[in-house]
């Protein structure tokens, strides 16, 4: 059965708010369009990969960082969407326990299957590539660009 958007919104229940459903895309969206615009990784002139990062270079990005102050609005909608869940829990007559397990299960299981892809991808990789070095060599400018 194929869901369309029409589907989702008349499932959507009417003391659902919407603004804050906004928000929080909205917020989502430019936190990644920002992690792509500071994310220039390429090889360096040492044959290193590297992430410079940008705003020293382009003129008036600088500017854009501070009027595109997202991550409080960020943590705001994040606090209201635990907090809505809270009180459905509380409703529900879920403990706190139940509660934790429900918010662990939904971070926790997308953190493994990308810890999973990743440990495939090296496995592969190590197995492919002669003289691959793995993760270590150049995975943490990915994971923590400076």
């Amino acid at each position: 059965m194929s869901t369309n958007i029409d589907d989702l919104v008349d499932a959507t229940p009417a003391t659902r708010d919407r603004s804050v459903d906004f928000l929080r895309a909205f917020s989502i969206v430019v936190v990644v369009l920002w992690h792509w615009v500071f994310s220039v990784t390429h090889w360096n002139g040492h044959g290193a990969l590297t992430m410079p990062n940008p705003i020293g270079h382009v003129p008036a990005l600088w500017f854009l960082t501070w009027a595109l102050q997202i991550m409080p609005l960020f943590f705001f909608v994040g606090g209201f969407a635990n907090s809505v869940a809270w009180t459905a829990n509380a409703r529900k007559g879920g403990t706190t326990r139940t509660f934790l397990a429900t918010r662990l299960r939904r971070l926790l299981t997308p953190i493994g299957v990308y810890l999973a892809v990743w440990t495939g991808f090296e496995v592969l990789a190590h197995l492919a590539i002669p003289g691959y070095t793995g993760v270590l060599h150049w995975g943490f400018v990915v994971e923590m660009p400076r």
